[in-house]
């Protein structure tokens, strides 16, 4: 089994210089990854009310609901709840430029983010 690492200081700005060039989805997708720790598929799994208000404001805090997370699903899960995690100043601004355009009239807050 490899070791894991932690980020270092120097690779989480060469990543953060990498980020304008990729479009603002790949941006969020990437900035969500890095400060919240969820999995690519509980990522993929969140739909625009997860991260927006009704009102269109991003949310201040990210959720995953428990039947999204791994090992989630099943009466023996039961236990397990939904994980929250806080959305830092750069993942609010990356919601923000990546819903921008996604939160035209008739957008449906029930459509998923990715």
């Amino acid at each position: 089994v490899p070791k894991t690492t932690a980020i270092t200081p120097g690779q989480d700005q060469a990543i953060h210089a990498l980020l304008p060039s990729l479009g603002s989805r790949n941006d969020l997708l990437i900035l969500l990854a890095l400060k919240t720790g969820f999995r690519v598929s509980e990522l993929l799994s969140l739909g625009l009310c997860d991260v927006v208000l009704p009102s269109g404001e991003p949310r201040p805090m990210v959720t995953v609901a428990r039947g999204n997370l791994k090992g989630g699903r099943g009466q023996r899960r039961t236990s397990l709840q939904s994980r929250t995690v806080p959305a830092t100043p750069s993942v609010i601004g990356a919601v923000r430029r990546h819903t921008s355009h996604r939160l035209e009239p008739g957008a449906r807050l029930t459509d998923p983010l990715f």
